[in-house]
């Protein structure tokens, strides 16, 4: 496996259990995993790999009022 892939792998597996823990409201325990998968997606410089990571984060801190970080 390249390791292209294995990034996309990454943020695949940070991506599901992010959804786990949002659905729990576990916020404090997803916004770290979000920004790791920012970091990643970051690296990969696929565009729709990057939106769909802002768009998790934006919603993070969107849930829990912290309007002005998710812009």
């Amino acid at each position: 496996m390249s390791d292209l892939n294995k990034i996309y792998q990454q943020i695949k597996k940070l991506n599901s259990q992010i959804s786990k823990f949002f659905a729990q409201r576990k916020y404090d325990i997803a916004l770290p995993l979000a920004k790791r998968a920012l970091e990643l997606a970051n690296i990969l410089e696929d565009e729709s790999i990057l939106a769909e990571c802002l768009n998790t984060l934006g919603l993070l801190y969107y849930s829990q009022r912290r309007y002005g970080e998710a812009e």
